[in-house]
């Protein structure tokens, strides 16, 4: 029944995977669902008690107010002084008898200032403010709650012949054509005639159908602008807004409000409603109530990562359990057993890892998805705020991974056998029973409540004294008292799994003692004495996880006598990994004894991985789909190999063999009731682990020629951050004159630059001293490191924390590179290591193109903050494939290193004209080509993709926008693109922390300038007056960087080619001086022309490849051998001092001229041109003074070898 049981937990485990993961797809794009909750509404009741007085004709419960001579006081406050007692009703001149927080919106002069806006100069209504009474009902709830938001009084006529119900709500107004939104206030207007109201059946009622007038005034309450009238398309709407059209000029315009929270923006991470109210057809029902209807959202953009991982173990799921149903069906039907496989244990891994990445996300995320869940659930609670609906699939699926996770790591760790269903029964039933938990165990409740109530008011937007605006939020802060109150349930689970865990570690501990006392007792009898040597002791660490004995021990199931020494080969060798037979495993027999040998039972067998096909090979369960696949298609696409049973069936070939689809014609699923390994000799032994270890290599070597480019990933996708983000950084740090900041911006280059004018002539005697294993490890965590430094400088906005960053950044930078190369020349033999290094090459300029790529596009649709951290988690993906490239190498045999070469800086003094040459080249072009990367961003948009427009179309309202809005540009203003959009008309000392305080702002001079515009906050990017501004320049920025990647994209694809161009023709001072050509021609055409930019991009590229294949092999042929490492060391250092001093240079001549273009370009176009001179210098000295040797092929095939040239550890300096 246990293992029953086990597999019947897989399926659960499978509901509740795929549930999650489909509810995890449905959040990526958002979800809704409409929300109709009776409780959320505004009820008001003094109001009926006066209709029920004049349909009755009963004497009023009040003053009289026919007594009140026309022209006093036309604002009334009708309260009870008995608030259960309706007899008790009057009116009050001065206000409510109970004074409220909320009070300042029913004034009058706030009255008198609001109703006009939405009756003066309006035909449809025969309202008279200065006659009429305005009627305010105390007992509105909206007032009684503190609700500043919503609005409504009643205006009734002097004969009292018509009520008119006015509600008033601050929603948001979209404009669809011209795609912007804005603050409004929205009106519905309902007068009800009262000779139509009868009391009856203790009730009133109306024979008259409620009719609506919608009244909408834009950015109310921030302005007092007239209220349009408006037309509702959908007054019954469901989907939590109404489409409307503004009568008098035909424009669609739709009207919701909201509320909740969201992060970054509302379309990445949020749980909030869009709502507008009933109108109903029963104009009693307005009278009285305000009854909302909300559509709820939920949408978690980062959600997909989660996707993946959770269809990867439904995946895996899946096909084991079919391939063990497949397996016990024909055990049943051929021997008439019946077995249960254990599935659980094939997903352990995944599992894990699974785990790991859903802790690693949910900590990248803040606990986005954990947390709106126990928002929403625990505000629920309150009977306030958040209707309850939430995605429970899941965080049920996520948490329920994290639960089973933490136990297996447990039971592995203490050497446990758990039984898997058991912790599901723990699990579902504190799952289920939540509520009665939460209640009976309040966790935290306090803290919880208040922060929820606080998050809650954070809905409301304060104004200018009078209405206030309600919509959604913002909110960053995770609050753990919220998760602890609604996750205790998951605490009580894990306290109760914990006692199961406590009570199987007792129970082990007793059975281990007396399984030892009985191995101790009867040591010699039938061979199964303990086996000593250095051989026990590996395999009791391997299957030892911790200081309690494994209860499953090698000794003591495979016995040391000849034939039980043949059944450990295929375990040991094969799968010995798989051994370890510990976690959430269900009961099984691990061995049977026949004829003195012990063979590993079927429940053994697959717990290891294995399957029986067709009688005849034992196959790993994962690859069988991959063979039935095959078979299906008719053609290996699988590469499937297996161990083939001999002809009795009684033992196992020692050698896996490939199994074709072909040869298989029947393929069936089986297994056997045990397996006897075969006899092998020494010789096949030896033949046997031969193989595997070539078959290990060999996947070896592919997985270090991966890891070992993502080893510098990291860095090359970070080194270009500051450049890819230039002009968001240039906004984020907008409290920093532009030009104090071009100069940080810059020194952020130089600063990294600083230490590896230095360090590659240390490099190579460093890791050849301390080993290149330690120096990756160190080097990745420097470059990990240095990037969260950054971040968190850009976090902080501090700048010099910032750079600090990039100086810690750069201590890893350029040696990784060295690192990178004794990796591969470790692996690979020197007819490889060409094609080795160009894939290094490859994937460390696809580093370089995915920043420029996605670093613009993540600070657009997040913040620059998040693109910068974004860097980081590439670095932690480094350090990742840093580690596994690690223990890859320790699997290396080790070969003894020459000693390290001593650093002999004199020798430089030997080096020729030719090497000088070179090197200033090098300075040069680096200088030119680098620092220029660093500010393209910038030059392109000056240049071609926000272009400043001409003077009087700069500003709105001044100029050509004169007496215009910036909502369409000005027929005498160029289009944008390519020039920039019109900067607002606000003044400079403008504090802006929420959008709507951009209403609050003076329109005055001193003019607020596009440089503190900081389009990477929120409050800019979605301000009602800069959001276009923002909106074009973040397109601009996102052009511009993209554009920067086709210079690394040529150089990546043109690279292979120069090689072989090189290789063909020799002549490097030739085709190096083309290079200087075409990097001078890009620059000159950047200068001086305002042709596409792309051509200038390309030819900077091609020649930037080109020069590097012609100048960095002639370094050997113009140097002594002895002296090659010292000269790669030396340019790389000297290439450095060019990209310490340039930047700062820029920054410089920006600080003075405040623009890029000329100012900027003329630097680049004397740098350029000095290359040009160089590499005639270089050209003319090959041929007087170096004899040609830059120029005959020949002496390429002479210099040193391939080996020479890139392994590290030669390094001689």
């Amino acid at each position: 029944m246990s293992r029953f049981a086990a597999f019947a937990a897989i399926f659960y485990i499978l509901f509740v995977d795929i549930t999650g993961s489909f509810a995890t797809k449905d959040s990526i794009k958002g979800v809704s669902e409409e929300m109709f909750n009776p409780s959320n509404r505004y009820s008001q009741s003094y109001i009926l008690s006066f209709v029920q007085a004049l349909v009755t004709n009963n004497p009023l419960p009040m003053n009289a107010t026919t007594v009140l001579p026309p022209g006093a006081a036309s604002l009334l406050y009708l309260d009870a002084t008995d608030p259960s007692n309706h007899s008790t009703l009057g009116f009050n001149r001065d206000g409510c008898l109970q004074p409220l927080s909320s009070d300042h919106i029913y004034t009058s002069s706030y009255v008198a200032r609001v109703l006009p806006l939405m009756l003066d100069g309006q035909s449809w209504h025969s309202i008279n403010l200065t006659a009429d009474w305005v009627l305010v009902d105390c007992s509105f709830q909206g007032r009684t709650l503190g609700d500043t938001t919503a609005f409504k009084v009643h205006v009734v006529d002097r004969q009292f012949s018509r009520l008119t119900s006015i509600f008033l709500q601050t929603m948001m107004i979209g404009h669809p054509l011209q795609q912007w939104s804005a603050a409004c206030g929205t009106a519905t207007i309902s007068t009800m005639d009262l000779s139509t109201v009868r009391w009856q059946d203790g009730a009133l009622t109306s024979s008259q159908e409620a009719t609506y007038d919608v009244m909408v005034g834009t950015e109310f309450p921030y302005v007092d602008y007239p209220f349009d009238y408006v037309r509702l398309l959908n007054p019954a709407s469901r989907s939590g807004a109404w489409e409307a059209v503004i009568v008098a000029t035909g424009e669609p315009v739709t009207i919701s409000g909201s509320t909740g929270t969201y992060r970054y923006s509302p379309r990445t991470q949020g749980r909030y409603s869009y709502f507008v109210w009933q109108l109903p057809t029963n104009p009693i029902s307005y009278l009285s109530n305000i009854q909302w209807v909300n559509v709820v959202y939920t949408v978690d953009s980062w959600a997909w990562v989660r996707y993946i991982l959770d269809m990867g173990i439904s995946l895996i799921l899946t096909t084991d359990t079919v391939v063990g149903v497949i397996a016990s069906f024909n055990i049943y039907r051929t021997q008439r057993i019946v077995w249960i496989p254990d599935v659980y244990p094939g997903i352990q891994a995944e599992i894990m890892l699974r785990s790991l990445l859903l802790v690693a996300i949910c900590v990248t995320t803040d606990w986005w998805h954990l947390f709106e869940y126990c928002m929403v659930k625990y505000t629920a609670r309150q009977s306030w705020g958040y209707t309850e609906f939430v995605l429970d699939a899941v965080v049920r699926s996520d948490l329920q991974v994290l639960f089973l996770a933490l136990f297996q790591l447990i039971a592995s760790l203490l050497g446990l056998r758990l039984h898997v269903a058991l912790l599901l029964a723990i699990y579902f039933g504190c799952y289920t029973s939540c509520d009665a938990i939460i209640t009976a165990w309040p966790l935290q409740a306090e803290a919880a409540s208040a922060w929820l109530y606080h998050n809650y008011l954070l809905n409301t937007l304060v104004a200018n004294g009078g209405m206030d605006m309600w919509a959604y939020h913002e909110n960053y802060e995770t609050s753990w008292a919220v998760m602890a109150a609604q996750l205790v349930w998951f605490l009580l689970a894990l306290a109760i799994a914990t006692s199961y865990v406590v009570l199987a570690v007792v129970q082990t501990g007793y059975t281990r003692r007396r399984r030892a006392n009985v191995v101790s007792d009867s040591g010699s009898i039938d061979g199964l004495s303990s086996i000593s040597g250095p051989s026990s002791r590996h395999l009791s660490f391997t299957l030892i996880k911790s200081s309690f004995k494994a209860a499953f021990d090698a000794n003591r199931v495979f016995k040391m006598n000849v034939k039980a020494t043949e059944a450990t080969i295929f375990e040991r060798h094969v799968r010995r990994d798989q051994m370890t037979t510990f976690g959430l495993v269900a009961p099984l027999t691990d061995h049977v004894i026949i004829d003195d040998v012990v063979h590993a039972s079927r429940s053994l067998v697959w717990l290891l991985g294995f399957v029986l096909l067709a009688d005849d090979v034992l196959l790993f369960i994962e690859d069988v789909p991959k063979l039935w696949l095959n078979a299906l298609l008719a053609r290996d696409v699988f590469a499937i190999y297996g161990y083939k049973l001999n002809e009795t069936k009684d033992s196992i070939a020692p050698l896996p063999e490939r199994i074709s689809a072909v040869s298989l014609p029947r393929l069936r699923s089986k297994t056997c009731v045990c397996l006897q390994l075969p006899k092998t000799t020494k010789a096949q032994l030896k033949q046997l682990q031969t193989i595997q270890l070539s078959w290990l290599l060999d996947r070896a070597r592919r997985s270090v020629l991966a890891l070992s480019s993502l080893f510098v990933l990291g860095s090359t996708y970070c080194y270009d951050n500051p450049g890819a983000l230039k002009t968001q950084l240039q906004q984020h740090f907008g409290r920093i004159p532009r030009a104090e900041f071009e100069f940080y911006f810059n020194l952020s280059y130089s600063l990294y630059s600083v230490p590896n004018v230095l360090l590659p002539f240390f490099g190579g005697v460093l890791i050849d001293t301390y080993g290149v294993s330690i120096m990756a490890l160190l080097l990745a965590s420097l470059i990990l490191a240095g990037q969260v430094v950054t971040a968190l400088g850009s976090s902080f906005e501090n700048i010099y924390l910032l750079l600090a960053g990039r100086v810690l950044f750069g201590l890893g930078g350029e040696t990784m590179w060295v690192a990178q190369t004794t990796f591969v020349t470790h692996w690979f033999s020197p007819m490889e290591l060409g094609f080795a290094i160009g894939i290094n090459n490859c994937v460390a300029t696809l580093g370089t193109l995915l920043n420029d790529v996605l670093s613009p596009w993540i600070a657009a649709a997040f913040d620059v903050t998040f693109a910068l951290w974004t860097g980081s988690f590439v670095c932690v993906f480094s350090l990742v494939a840093t580690i596994l490239l690690v223990r890859l190498e320790a699997r290396v045999p080790s070969r003894k290193a020459p000693p390290a070469a001593s650093v002999r800086l004199w020798d430089l003094r030997h080096f020729s004209l030719g090497f000088w040459l070179i090197a200033a080249l090098y300075i040069v072009v680096y200088a030119c080509t680098g620092p220029f990367t660093n500010v393209a961003g910038s030059v392109l948009l000056e240049r071609n993709y926000f272009v400043e427009p001409p003077m009087h179309c700069r500003r709105c309202g001044l100029g050509a926008y004169t007496n215009r809005t910036c909502e369409t540009l000005a027929p005498s203003c160029p289009q944008s693109p390519p020039c920039a959009w019109p900067l607002p008309q606000l003044a400079s000392n403008c504090s802006i922390v929420s959008a709507f305080d951009q209403f609050k702002c003076k329109k005055g001079p001193p003019y607020l300038q596009d440089d503190q515009i900081n389009c990477d906050a929120t409050a800019w990017r979605h301000g009602p007056l800069t959001h276009t501004y923002c909106s074009k320049k973040i397109d601009a920025t996102a052009k511009a960087t993209a554009m920067m990647a086709i210079t690394p994209l040529v150089s990546a694809v043109f690279s292979p080619l120069s090689g072989s161009l090189v290789d063909s023709l020799g002549a490097r001072a030739g085709l190096g001086l083309a290079a200087d050509v075409a990097i001078a021609a890009s620059h000159l055409l950047v200068r001086y022309t305002t042709s596409d930019v792309a051509l200038a991009l390309i030819l900077s590229g091609i020649g930037q490849s080109l020069f590097a294949a012609a100048m960095w092999s002639g370094i050997p042929l113009v140097v002594a051998p002895r002296y090659v490492s010292t000269a790669f060391g030396a340019i790389t250092s000297l290439s450095n001092v060019g990209l310490a001093t340039v930047p700062l240079i820029v920054a410089q001549v920006y600080s003075r001229h405040q623009h890029y273009l000329p100012s900027v370009a003329n630097v680049f176009v004397v740098l350029s041109a000095c290359g040009v001179v160089l590499g005639l210098c270089l050209l003319v000295a090959d041929a007087a003074v170096l004899g040609r040797v830059l120029s005959r092929r020949e002496l390429a095939e002479d210099s040193a070898s391939t080996e020479r040239l890139l392994d590290a550890t030669d390094l001689d300096l």
